[in-house]
């Protein structure tokens, strides 16, 4: 125990660093007690922290450096970290992190930030580490004030690379039937294909049990389906060596009354299980695991369909699946949030090995951020994981090129504010805008209006790009063929739903049969090709009822620059769905026309491919406008900037 006095202090009086055994045993009913009024997670109460402190195999490789702020005899904060060693640099990090999927302090409301930076200061003086890394930060984290505070009194801890995701079904439905029939058509029927085969295996029974003693042969056979699964993956666990450990956290979920264990039996034998939690009313998925015996019925699927069912119809409309981007998470949840981390260093030692970190991720970024061909791109499974903060105006921000407005979006960012449309009575307008058609609405009054009325306007061409990140902003390329296979791609997961308008006879609809080969799960709704020439307002009336009854949220509208924005302008009063004009994205989904090499799309360069594909379509924009666009920005520059 290291115990210090605050001077001046009337309200806080003592700061303390707990590293013995005895004295974390000690503290239990205090920690216990400001757990449960903060309502903390799990993962940062005391029952949790004993339990891994209490089964550690190899105690010698770790410290407890748990920070305490006292108010007389009352605990009011609690900084709960351990001391660790891999690689030969010694972290400090979260205490039990390996068990916990999100890191966090404990801390009431009136406690200081000038107490908590003190109190850093004390664990950050003391010897024994390299490095402090703080991981698995949810977006509103209490560790976020120990963050702020951390350069004033000891090691800053700054923005990491790394993170986690989190994935969730976050969504009302009166029962858990109501949001099986909202899946799209082919879950439930794997679902039911799934418990068909089954139910000819034997007699299927799901239950749930909530209490420990409860347990009896469960937890051994968790134990060994969960070890098979890891060695068969080529991976292992403490967690899973020895069932001791398990039983511990087990206990401290049944001590605190928040216990439900979720079994799947076939003729009494458990085929799948979930090991959850309830805490404030969300269900928290900690450990799945099936027997791969019975692998053609996907139990593990089947289970999971179940427990999330339960828990809708028990009163728990948020399903947490925790850290990790399995799959088969990704195939049930409605949202994610990116978990952030946080990293200082110390020493020399941690500060190479920082510097050595940030160097090893910046060439893997150069390296494998992207597929190297658009076919690799096309197959690619995991979007890219961002923080985002939907705006209240339900817009995002923009910069501006010329006096024209460019979002600051990504891919992953723009998908977010269409999942947020979705839900609008309203149409929304998107253009994808390149600098050709910069160019064109300088010169076009009316084309320039309906872009800087837009809902949102991505940037196509890499000069936007730049000109973007010149003013500091976060922005990448977001082209229509992209864009249009990130959204569709990933468009399951918010049951968005698509209409096809555009292109010559057929190609909607060799589009659409295009996209639900590489998805499945994709909802195309409808697909519609214009005349070759401009659309009366009757055959507008027809096409706009069609898109209504269809009940589409996007509708990507395929034709040329700047017919496309002035459909759109015209459809968007008619119609509550997000309009995006994405051009020849529909020639390049359907193969009709190939895209430029990866390395010449991320150089600038896709204009030199285009313009050798097709020379006598494209030389005025390229061999013209881009050469105009550029002395535009030069002399808009110079008219700010004079020599």
């Amino acid at each position: 125990m290291n115990m210090h006095t605050l001077p001046n202090r009337a309200d806080v009086t003592k700061l303390e660093v707990v590293n013995t055994t005895g004295r974390l045993n000690e503290i239990g009913p205090q920690w216990t007690e400001l757990w449960t009024q903060t309502g903390g997670q799990i993962f940062q109460s005391h029952a949790w922290i004993k339990a891994w402190w209490d089964t550690l195999a190899e105690r010698e490789q770790c410290e407890l450096r748990i920070g305490l702020i006292w108010r007389q005899d009352m605990l009011v904060a609690v900084i709960p970290l351990a001391i660790t060693r891999r690689k030969g640099v010694r972290f400090l990090e979260w205490a039990a992190g390996a068990y916990s999927d999100y890191g966090d302090i404990i801390i009431s409301t009136d406690c200081p930030d000038a107490a908590l930076a003190q109190l850093w200061g004390r664990l950050c003086r003391a010897r024994g580490f390299d490095l402090a890394f703080l991981n698995r930060l949810l977006p509103n984290a209490n560790a976020r004030r120990l963050i702020s505070v951390s350069a004033a009194s000891g090691v800053k801890l700054e923005p990491h690379h790394r993170q986690e995701t989190s994935y969730r079904v976050e969504r009302r439905w009166e029962t858990g039937e109501e949001w099986l029939e909202s899946k799209p058509k082919k879950i439930r029927q794997e679902y039911r294909r799934h418990l068909r085969i089954l139910g000819e295996m034997g007699t299927i029974e799901f239950r749930m049990v909530s209490r420990a003693e409860d347990l009896g042969d469960t937890l051994e056979r968790l134990v060994e389906l969960k070890r098979g699964n890891l060695a068969a993956q080529q991976l292992e666990s403490a967690m899973f060596e020895d069932k001791h450990v398990l039983e511990a956290f087990i206990n401290a979920l049944s001590a605190a009354g928040i216990l439900r264990f979720f079994l799947l039996e076939c003729d009494g034998e458990i085929i799948a299980a979930s090991l959850n939690f309830v805490q404030n009313d969300v269900m928290m998925v900690y450990v799945t695991t099936y027997d791969p015996k019975f692998s053609r019925g996907s139990p593990g699927d089947v289970l999971m369909t179940e427990y999330v069912k339960w828990s809708i119809d028990h009163g728990h409309p948020v399903i947490d699946f925790l850290c990790g981007a399995e799959r088969f998470k990704n195939k049930f949840a409605t949202d994610a949030v990116a978990l952030e981390s946080v990293l200082g260093a110390k020493s020399l030692r941690g500060l190479a090995a920082y510097i050595a970190d940030d160097l090893r991720q910046k060439f893997r970024r150069v390296r494998h951020s992207r597929p190297a061909s658009v076919k690799q791109f096309l197959q690619a499974d995991s979007p890219e994981v961002e923080q985002i903060t939907i705006h209240e105006s339900g817009l995002p921000d923009n910069y501006s090129v010329l006096g024209l407005q460019i979002s600051e979006v990504t891919l992953e960012r723009a998908f977010r504010y269409f999942v947020h449309w979705s839900k609008d009575p309203v149409g929304r307008t998107v253009v994808v805008r390149d600098v050709h058609g910069i160019v064109k609405a300088i010169d076009d009054p009316q084309l320039a209006r309906i872009h800087n009325s837009a809902d949102m306007v991505t940037p196509d061409g890499m000069p936007l790009v730049w000109s973007g990140r010149m003013l500091g902003r976060s922005v990448s390329r977001t082209c229509g063929p992209d864009l249009m296979h990130y959204v569709l791609k990933h468009s399951a997961r918010a049951n968005l739903k698509h209409y096809f308008y555009g292109g010559k006879p057929g190609v909607a609809g060799r589009l659409k049969l295009a996209f639900e080969k590489r998805f499945p799960d994709v909802g195309i709704v409808g697909t519609s090709t214009p005349p070759f020439r401009t659309i009366t307002d009757e055959e507008l009336n027809v096409v706009a009822e069609e898109i209504r009854q269809s009940g589409a949220h996007v509708v990507w509208i395929g034709i040329s620059s700047p017919k496309q924005e002035y459909l759109i302008e015209r459809l968007k009063s008619l119609v509550p769905a997000t309009f995006i004009g994405v051009g020849a994205a529909f020639d390049f989904h359907t193969g009709a026309v190939s895209r430029a090499p990866y390395w010449m799309q991320v150089a600038g360069l896709e204009w030199g491919f285009r313009l050798f594909s097709e020379p006598r379509r494209l030389w005025r924009r390229y061999l013209i406008v881009a050469p105009r666009f550029v002395w535009l920005m030069l002399k808009d520059h110079f008219s700010k900037h004079p020599v």
